[in-house]
C-alpha cells in the first residue's frame, strides 16, 4: 500500500471528490475567460513509425531470405542508409528509386526489386532516417522535419553508391521518384549532370517540381486518366513550366488508375494499372540510360 510521504508515517485520510473537483478546477481555468490554470502542457502525438539507425559496419539484409541490403552512407551527418539492390547478372544501367509519402517501406522494397529483375541496380536514399508512415496522419510533419540540403546530399551519395559499380562508374543514371518525392528528385536532377532520365509517379507533384533551368535529361509524368487532381489544365501548366525552361516533358496516361500509380497504399491506386505503369516508366529509364545510352 501507498504511504503518505510525512514523516509521522501516518496514513493520509482519503478525501471523497477530490478528483472531480481537481478535474473541474482544471477545466474552469481553461474555459472561463480571465481564468488560466497554472501550467499548460501541449498535446503530445505519437508518430505510427519505425526508427532504425543504419549499420555501422558491413551490409545487412533488409528482408530474410530477400535480395537487397542496408548500407550505411557517412557521407551525409548525421549517418545516413541507403536500401541496395543488385541483380543477378551483368548490370544494365542504375536507377534511383526516391521513396514518397511512407518512407522506405515494404512496398518501396518490393519494387527496388522488380526493378533490379531487369538487370537494373537500384539504390533507394532513406530520406526519412528509418521512418515509416503507416497512416497519412503524420506525414506533414515527416516532411517537415526533413532537412532539405541533407536529402540532396542523400540523394547523392545514393548516385555515387551506383556509380561504384562495375560497368556503371561513367554511364548516366535514371531517377524514379514515387509522389511526394518528385521535388526532392527534380532538385537533385536538375543540379547533376549524371542523369539521363526522370520518372515522376504523379500523386503529389508540387509546384515546385518542375526544372528551374534547363535540363539536358527528359522527364516523364505518370498520369492516372482518373486522377482529378491533374486535369487538363493542370498538365498543360505543367507543359508551359517544362518549356520556359527549355526541358523536355512526356506525359504518360494510365488507363484506369487513380493517383499514385505505383503506391498500394495510395488511394486510387490500380493493381490492374500497376504493370503498364511500371512497364511504361521502365522502358523510358532504359532507353536513356545505362552503358550504351549514358555512357560520357
Amino acid at each position: 500500500m501507498m504511504q503518505d510521504s510525512r514523516t509521522d508515517g501516518a496514513r493520509r485520510p482519503a478525501t471523497p471528490g477530490i478528483v472531480p473537483i481537481a478535474v473541474i478546477a482544471v477545466l474552469a481555468g481553461a474555459l472561463l475567460p480571465g481564468c488560466e490554470p497554472q501550467e499548460t502542457r501541449p498535446v503530445q502525438y505519437a508518430m505510427p513509425s519505425i526508427v532504425e539507425a543504419p549499420p555501422t559496419g558491413d551490409p545487412v539484409p533488409a528482408d530474410e531470405g530477400l535480395p537487397g541490403t542496408w548500407e550505411r552512407t557517412d557521407a551525409v551527418e548525421p549517418p545516413g542508409r541507403l536500401f541496395v539492390v543488385t541483380p543477378e547478372g551483368e548490370v544494365s544501367g542504375g536507377v534511383l528509386l526516391v521513396h514518397g509519402s511512407w518512407g522506405v517501406n515494404e512496398d518501396v522494397r518490393t519494387l527496388a526489386r522488380e526493378i533490379a529483375s531487369r538487370g537494373l541496380a537500384v539504390v533507394v536514399p532513406d530520406v526519412y532516417d528509418g521512418l515509416v508512415l503507416t497512416t497519412r496522419l503524420a506525414e506533414r510533419d515527416a516532411l517537415a522535419g526533413v532537412d532539405g540540403e541533407r536529402s540532396l546530399a542523400l540523394l547523392r551519395a545514393a548516385a555515387d553508391r551506383l556509380h561504384r559499380l562495375p560497368g556503371l562508374e561513367q554511364a548516366r543514371l535514371g531517377v524514379l521518384a514515387l509522389a511526394s518525392g518528385a521535388a526532392w528528385a527534380m532538385r537533385f536532377s536538375e543540379n547533376s549532370d549524371d542523369i539521363g532520365a526522370l520518372v515522376a509517379d504523379s500523386a503529389l507533384l508540387t509546384d515546385d517540381a518542375a526544372p528551374s533551368h534547363e535540363v539536358p535529361f527528359e522527364t516523364m509524368l505518370l498520369v492516372g486518366e482518373l486522377n482529378r487532381s491533374l486535369g487538363p489544365a493542370r498538365i498543360e501548366e505543367m507543359r508551359r513550366g517544362f518549356e520556359s525552361t527549355g526541358s523536355a516533358l512526356t506525359v504518360a496516361s494510365i488507363p484506369g488508375a487513380g493517383t499514385d500509380l505505383l503506391d498500394p497504399r495510395a488511394f486510387g491506386y490500380s493493381e490492374t494499372s500497376r504493370p503498364e505503369a511500371l512497364e511504361r516508366a521502365l522502358s523510358f529509364l532504359e532507353e536513356r540510360i545505362g552503358l550504351e545510352a549514358g555512357a560520357s
